[in-house]
Formats: C-alpha cells, sequence, structure tokens
C-alpha cells in the first residue's frame, strides 16, 4: 500500500512537471500561440495584414522564446494588435483647419529653434 501511495504521488509530481514544461514551451492547453492567433483574428485586420501577421506568428512557434528573433517577431505581432483595426476617427477636410494647424507647429518650430540657437555654443 505504501509504495502504490508513493508511486502514485510521484507519478503525479511528473505529470504536474511536465505540464509545466509544456506550457513553458508554448505546447499546453491553451498555448499562447493560440491565445495570440484568436487575437489576431478578432483584431479586424486587412487580409494582408492578417496573412503577414499569421506569416509570422507561424514564424515563432520554432523559436526559442528569448531568442532574439522571438523578441522582433513578438513585438511586432503586439504592434499589430495594438493598432486600431476597426475604429475609424472623423475626418478633417478643412483647409483653413490644415493651414492653422501647419502655422502652430511651424511657429513652435520656429520659436524652440531660436531658444536652442541662443544657447548653442557652436553658431547657428
Amino acid at each position: 500500500m505504501k509504495r502504490q501511495m508513493e508511486r502514485a504521488q510521484k507519478e503525479y509530481y511528473l505529470n504536474e512537471k511536465i505540464k509545466a514544461i509544456q506550457k513553458e514551451l508554448g505546447r499546453g492547453e491553451k498555448s499562447e500561440f493560440d491565445e495570440l492567433k484568436k487575437k489576431i483574428e478578432a483584431a479586424g485586420m486587412p487580409k494582408e495584414v492578417l496573412d503577414k501577421s499569421i506569416q509570422e506568428l507561424r514564424s515563432l512557434k520554432p523559436c526559442r522564446p528569448m531568442s532574439a528573433e522571438s523578441t522582433v517577431s513578438r513585438n511586432y505581432i503586439d504592434w499589430l494588435l495594438a493598432v486600431p483595426w476597426k475604429k475609424r476617427s472623423k475626418e478633417t477636410r478643412s483647409i483653413d483647419f490644415a493651414e492653422k494647424v501647419l502655422n502652430t507647429i511651424t511657429t513652435a518650430w520656429k520659436r524652440s529653434r531660436s531658444a536652442f540657437s541662443s544657447f548653442w555654443p557652436y553658431g547657428s
């Protein structure tokens, strides 16, 4: 009876270790890749972007989690998911408004340039 208990405990412990390793490798029940794929499909991306993000996700799968390639692919996918693909903003098509904004930006740029050049020791 004692041996059976020890064996059952050992099996349980080893099964838990296997689950933890599979989760770390991304092969668990709810893997990170499955979650990312669901997010990508729900993001409302255009077809070209959707295809590219799925391709990046596939290239991410065989990579080790801490490799440089994995980090770059993951950041790219996260960036694609952060873009508000379904949201639309109201478009302002007023030339007067555009001119006013550009003049404001230009004036601010000229002020900052003159303030900076007054402190710049190498001339302007």
